[in-house]
């Protein structure tokens, strides 16, 4: 009898100890899967970090560049043979003709009243800027674009790179305007000032629309005897 209970226990001892050794190996298991678990986790976690932080950059970087290349110019020339009329308050200021254009000028023709002027722009993707002017040439119509002389001092009106903006100042690149010819975007909007009359202060404000070139130009001298003007695109021809 005695001989029988001690093999019961022995048994019952063998069978505890099994047990425990498998419930060892199954906490041991577990912490292994729940390491692997954590650690896939944070590599997932720490990828889409990276993913996000890489696009940021080249989010920041694609600005950059962009603020760097600044606006086509190019594509706010006027189309050649087109005659536009402005106005104010119904009456005709001045007419604009585009005489001719190539890879890097634009020839226009200003007239005011009977004066006619010859205006040439380096037009171009980086900046617009006078270069020839001539008032009442024998044949104003005529394309000179190969035979110009520039003038000694030139006059930038937009460059892309703002310290040879020297006159004028840029005020809007994606601005909006309307005027009796209709609505523009992405309006680019320049300002100068000088002091031309004594004491005074007198201002110029331009306007250019994708190819359409100068839709508004607004005047304005200061002082007790002061006043305002403005000029809008009337109509293309």
């Amino acid at each position: 009898m005695r001989n029988i209970l001690v093999i019961l226990l022995t048994c019952l001892f063998a069978v505890i100890l099994t047990a425990c050794k498998e419930e060892q190996v199954v906490n041991k298991t577990e912490n292994i899967q729940e390491q692997q678990s954590s650690q896939t986790e944070e590599q997932t976690e720490e990828q889409i970090d990276s993913n996000q932080e890489q696009k940021v950059e080249e989010t920041v970087t694609a600005n950059q560049q962009e603020e760097q290349q600044g606006t086509n110019l190019y594509g706010y020339r006027p189309e050649v043979g087109s005659i536009k009329t402005f106005t104010e308050n119904g009456m005709v200021v001045f007419t604009e003709e585009i005489i001719a254009a190539n890879d890097e000028y634009v020839q226009t023709l200003l007239q005011l009243g009977d004066n006619k002027t010859t205006q040439i722009y380096r037009w171009t993707e980086n900046e617009i800027t006078l270069v020839f002017e001539e008032h009442n040439m024998e044949n104003p119509q005529e394309d000179i674009l190969n035979q110009f002389s520039p003038i000694d001092q030139f006059e930038t009106i937009v460059n892309n790179d703002a310290s040879k903006m020297i006159s004028w100042k840029l005020l809007a690149t994606e601005g909006k305007e309307s005027v009796s010819a209709g609505e523009f975007n992405q309006v680019l909007a320049i300002q100068k000032t000088t002091d031309e009359v004594v004491d005074e202060e007198t201002t110029y404000t331009r306007y250019y629309a994708p190819k359409m070139g100068l839709i508004k130009e607004e005047f304005h001298l200061s002082g007790e005897n002061g006043y305002s003007a403005k000029s809008e695109l009337e109509k293309i021809e």
